[in-house]
């Protein structure tokens, strides 16, 4: 029982991120709101970069289970990343974890993808510092 309590902790309305493991868009991190408790562990989330396919309007809204939510780190101001630094990038939509395997420029760096083992150029405005999930 205590157990199931703990993991009842997210309120509606509450920004989050949720993990969505599904092809093309294994091991992202998507931006999402709670839209209600589900039962036990699960609830209703509506995704805000996510829209559906038969109207590109309409902002996906699916249940997710609570080991795939976590709330957004805190923002840091004036974070500098370095080469090899793990990082999350947002890109495709999502926060994606990799490293810092390229610093090409100030504005940007290139990123190897862990989950995707592809590289691809970032804005350094979408970098954050890697964050662990602690689900």
């Amino acid at each position: 029982m205590a157990g199931e309590a703990a993991m009842e902790m997210f309120n509606v309305d509450a920004s989050v991120e949720v993990r969505v493991d599904q092809d093309g868009y294994r091991g992202g991190w998507f931006r999402a709101t709670i839209v209600e408790a589900r039962g036990p562990g699960r609830y209703l989330v509506e995704f805000h970069d996510l829209l559906a396919d038969d109207d590109k309007k309409q902002k996906i809204r699916e249940e997710a289970r609570v080991q795939d939510i976590r709330l957004p780190p805190p923002r840091e101001a004036g974070v500098k990343l370095d080469l090899l630094d793990e990082v999350d990038a947002f890109f495709e939509d999502a926060w994606r974890s990799g490293v810092i395997c390229k610093i090409p420029g100030r504005l940007k760096s290139k990123v190897h993808f862990w989950v995707t083992k592809q590289e691809h150029d970032i804005k350094n405005s979408d970098l954050r510092p890697y964050y662990k999930n602690k689900n």
